[in-house]
């Protein structure tokens, strides 16, 4: 992780403060616990909350904050295994049957392939968590301020899984919000309160063979022959014995037959082949060099709606970490799925990917609604501007006023 984070900067000037992270997923809990973090923990099967723990460290001592919830919960599912049934009647009728890449979905609850991380069970065991470490670290009760990031992961993942406008997701966000509600009503003990924020890291769509029926005729998977009608064109053309072009996440990268880059200028002559011959399908909005875009300056993302697909790209590219050519399919597409892996996705460049709800909330907040867009990048310089600090460094995002919470405005640059 590259970045620095709120927690880092408050540590920074509050060492006293403490720093939590908690998620289904390890990787939610690391990137809120930050950098200085006093921990972070992610659920594992069979065991409870984990973490890392350092060569020369306790694991003991690492677990401590979280190892009576994981004694509570492992007696739990000792005594009864975990289970997912209906808790609200009103989703049974989102039930259905569907037929993707020629195997059939039966959308219902509990699904074929039930396991625990891939039910409302997670959220509400990350909600646990998040309670147990307010408990066991006394946050917010110590005379400083603490802060505590809670990830939950089993939205995104019911949402791969099983789409995210069936009885599978109304049960998840119906029991997501229940438990939320307990959370809030602990965070409401918190003496001088607590500033929360709502967010998420990404938007979604539904299974395309369920939106086409939906009114979004448009939506459909990407021709599976499409990459390998590329890689056939690519090695008669260069006289390649392997296929070049290879799919990573959010693009393709260029490779030889053992996967390892081709040497120059055999790799720029391919990378600027393929790019050519990615355009010319119909299914593809854009393809275009990494290299490219870094060349290019990061567009102005105060009006996020206002971008071209381009300049959307641009704002992915990293060098070092995205893929040799970045891609983005026609709106309404997405890739191959399959019944019992993953049937939806997210990450395109369109509006319905990048979308997300943000809300803050503290004790006597009066509701009001923002008509422009915010970014989630803004959320970490907002909170630091309310609680008083400072980021160690330049950021991507703006700290946005919230007149009514009483530290007042943003700093004037």
């Amino acid at each position: 992780m590259s970045a620095s984070t709120l927690g880092d900067w408050l540590k920074a000037v509050s060492p006293e403060s403490r720093v939590y992270g908690v998620s289904g997923k390890d990787r939610g809990a690391i990137t809120l616990a930050g950098h200085k973090g006093d921990g972070a923990f992610w659920l594992t099967d069979n065991f409870g909350f984990t973490t890392y723990v350092e060569p020369g460290q306790s694991a003991q001592a690492r677990l401590a904050p979280v190892a009576a919830l994981n004694a509570r919960m492992i007696d739990r599912f000792t005594r009864q295994a975990p289970s997912w049934t209906y808790s609200n009647a009103a989703c049974r009728r989102l039930e259905g049957q569907w037929t993707i890449a020629g195997q059939t979905f039966d959308s219902k609850v509990p699904p074929a392939n039930f396991r625990l991380d891939n039910s409302p069970i997670l959220d509400e065991l990350t909600i646990e968590g998040a309670i147990e470490l307010m408990d066991s670290q006394q946050l917010g009760r110590r005379g400083v301020t603490d802060m505590l990031g809670v990830s939950l992961s089993a939205t995104d993942r019911i949402g791969h899984s099983y789409g995210t406008q069936g009885p599978e997701m109304c049960e998840q966000m119906l029991r997501l919000d229940t438990a939320l509600g307990v959370l809030m009503d602990k965070l409401s003990t918190v003496p001088g309160g607590a500033i929360v924020v709502l967010t998420a890291d990404h938007g979604g769509s539904d299974f395309p063979e369920r939106s086409a029926v939906e009114g979004y005729p448009h939506a459909g998977r990407v021709d599976r022959a499409l990459q390998p009608r590329v890689n056939a064109a690519l090695k008669a053309r260069f006289g390649l014995d392997a296929d070049p072009v290879v799919s990573s996440a959010g693009g393709f990268v260029i490779v030889d037959k053992d996967r390892k880059s081709l040497p120059e200028p055999l790799r720029s002559q391919v990378l600027a082949a393929a790019i050519e011959l990615l355009n010319a399908e119909p299914q593809v909005a854009l393809a275009v060099a990494r290299d490219e875009l870094l060349a290019e300056p990061v567009p102005n993302s105060i009006n996020p709606e206002d971008l071209n697909v381009r300049e959307r790209l641009r704002l992915s590219a990293v060098a070092g970490r995205s893929p040799d050519i970045l891609r983005a399919w026609q709106p309404g597409l997405t890739g191959q799925g399959r019944v019992g892996g993953a049937i939806s996705s997210h990450g395109s460049p369109w509006d319905y990917d990048r979308r997300v709800p943000i809300v803050f909330w503290w004790p006597g907040a009066e509701g009001q609604e923002r008509f422009l867009p915010m970014r989630t990048i803004d959320i970490a310089p907002t909170l630091a501007n309310l609680i008083g600090v400072q980021p160690d460094g330049p950021i991507d995002g703006r700290c946005m006023d919230l007149p009514q919470f009483a530290k007042g405005r943003c700093p004037t640059k």
